[in-house]
C-alpha cells in the first residue's frame, strides 16, 4: 500500500531512505498544495529526476476522484461530484463570492445519520465517515479545477454532507492539515465548522481550535418544532445547548465575539410569531449572530415550503432590536441543487 502524502513520518522516512534534498520535496509539494498543478503535471516535470520520480510514484496522493462538475447559470456556484475508491459519491461547492472570496463547501460524511427534515443528506440515511485524505481531496481537487481562473480556495467550510462532530478524528486531522504551512496553509479564523450541536464534541472541537468560526444549525428555538426537524433535539436539547454556548463564549475567542447560528425560514413551521418570541428568548443572554437563510427544498421534498419574502423580512424587522447582529444569507447554487441543505447523491453508482 502506498503512503498517503499526508502522513509526514512515513514520507519524512521515504525522503531519507531516497536520499533526497528536503528541498525538493518543499518543491514538490509547494507545486501540489499551492500552486495546485496536478500530479500528472509535477510528474512530467519531474521525469528527469529518477529518484524524485521514485518518491512521487510511492505516495498516495489522491483518493477521490472528480466525475462531473456542474454550474449554477443564476449565480457563482460550482458544483463538483466525487467518487471514492469504494464507488460511493460525495458532493462539494465552490462558492465564487461577490467580494472576491473563493469558498468551499466540503462533506465529512457520506450520508447523514442526523435525519434532519428539511436536508436532502439526512435524508440518504449514514453510510460512513470520509478520511482526512477524503476530506481534503476535495479541497486539492478543487483548487485544480479553479486553476484556469486564476482563483485559490481561502475559505472552508464545513457544511456539506455529513455532521463533522460526528466524525471528529478525521475532521480534526483535516483541520491540522488544512492549516499547516506544509500543506494548505490556511488561516483557522478562515474555516468554519457547522454542527446541529453535538454537545459532547463542542468543547473538545474549541479546545483543539479555539479560533476556528463556529456555526449552529439551530433552525427553531421552540423544543417541540427542533426536536421534530432537527431530531438530536431529543437528545441534545435546547436548554442544554444555550448552557453549553454559555459556557463557549466565557472560554474561547469566537469570531468578533459572537456564535454564529444558522436558522432556515420554513413556511408555517419556523417563522411565526411564536418563533419569534421564543428566539428572542433563547439569543438573550448570548452574543448572536443570526444568518435566516430561505429554506431550499430538494426537488423530491413535497411536505415543507420556504417562507414568503415578505414574511422573511418581517421575521429579520422584529428580532432586530433584540439580537446583536443579523444577516440574511442568500444561498447559492439552487438552480443546480447545490443550495444549503440540497446536497445528497446515492450512496453507489454503477
Amino acid at each position: 500500500m502506498k503512503t498517503s502524502i499526508y502522513n509526514l513520518d512515513r514520507v519524512e522516512k521515504l525522503r531519507s531512505s531516497l536520499k533526497i534534498d528536503p528541498h525538493q520535496i518543499k518543491n514538490v509539494y509547494n507545486q501540489y498544495f499551492k500552486k495546485s498543478e496536478t500530479l500528472s503535471t509535477i510528474s512530467k516535470n519531474n521525469s528527469g529526476n529518477y529518484t524524485l520520480s521514485s518518491f512521487i510514484n510511492s505516495l498516495n496522493w489522491q483518493t477521490l476522484e472528480l466525475t462531473q462538475a456542474a454550474s449554477s447559470e443564476q449565480d457563482g456556484a460550482t458544483k463538483l461530484l466525487f467518487k471514492t475508491t469504494d464507488n460511493h459519491y460525495i458532493e462539494a461547492v465552490i462558492l465564487r463570492i461577490k467580494t472576491g472570496r473563493t469558498t468551499l463547501c466540503i462533506s465529512s460524511q457520506i450520508g447523514c445519520a442526523m435525519n434532519c427534515q428539511f436536508c436532502a443528506t439526512g435524508h440518504m440515511g449514514f453510510t460512513r465517515n470520509l478520511t482526512r485524505q477524503e476530506i481534503l481531496d476535495q479541497v486539492t481537487i478543487a483548487n485544480q479545477y479553479l486553476k484556469p481562473e486564476k482563483r485559490h480556495i481561502r475559505n472552508i467550510v464545513f457544511m456539506g454532507m455529513g455532521e463533522p462532530l460526528n466524525n471528529p478524528g478525521e475532521v480534526y486531522k483535516a483541520i491540522e492539515t488544512l492549516t499547516n504551512p506544509k500543506y494548505f496553509n490556511l488561516s483557522i479564523q478562515h474555516i468554519c465548522i457547522s454542527t446541529v450541536g453535538i454537545i459532547p464534541e463542542l468543547n473538545t472541537l474549541m479546545t483543539n481550535f479555539p479560533k476556528i468560526k463556529l456555526a449552529i444549525s439551530l433552525h427553531s428555538a421552540r423544543e417541540e418544532v427542533r426536536s421534530r426537524i432537527v431530531p438530536i433535539s431529543k437528545t441534545y436539547n435546547l436548554k442544554a445547548l444555550q448552557t453549553t454556548l454559555l459556557e463557549l463564549t466565557k472560554n474561547y475567542e469566537t469570531e468578533n465575539n459572537y456564535i454564529f447560528l444558522e436558522y432556515l425560514m420554513i413556511d408555517g413551521i419556523t417563522d411565526t410569531d411564536a418563533d419569534i418570541d421564543a428566539l428572542k428568548n433563547w439569543c438573550a443572554p448570548l452574543p448572536i449572530h443570526l444568518n435566516v437563510i430561505k429554506y431550499n427544498p430538494a426537488p423530491e421534498e413535497k411536505k415543507l415550503k420556504p417562507s414568503s419574502n415578505k414574511q422573511i423580512e418581517y421575521f429579520i424587522n422584529q428580532l432586530k432590536p433584540h439580537i446583536a447582529t443579523i444577516t440574511r444569507r442568500y444561498s447559492l447554487g439552487s438552480d443546480i441543487t447545490a443550495a444549503c441543505g440540497q446536497l445528497a447523491s446515492k450512496t453507489k453508482k454503477g
